[in-house]
């Protein structure tokens, strides 16, 4: 007997909201599982990109005034040393 692999998750939300969800899900052809999925997926690449923003940016208070420009930075980074 195999077990289930998926599950059940339920959660409340105004009624504006989830006929948005469902409309969104109609338009791009995907269930609303699946267009859940996505959209988590989608998060957590934001929530990625937005940490590595912020390492950039505290890259750059770091080095100060050590580097001209973004490629002098880079060039110091990836160069033979």
């Amino acid at each position: 007997m195999s077990g289930r692999k998926t599950e059940i998750l339920s959660f409340s939300v105004p009624p504006e909201m989830r006929q948005e969800f469902k409309q969104l899900a109609e338009q791009q052809g995907m269930g609303a599982s699946e267009l859940f999925r996505e959209m988590v997926r989608v998060y957590e690449d934001y929530r990625e990109e937005k940490e590595f923003r912020r390492l950039q940016r505290y890259g750059a208070i770091r080095s100060g005034d050590k580097f001209g420009s973004e490629e002098e930075l880079f060039d110091s980074l990836y160069s033979d040393r």
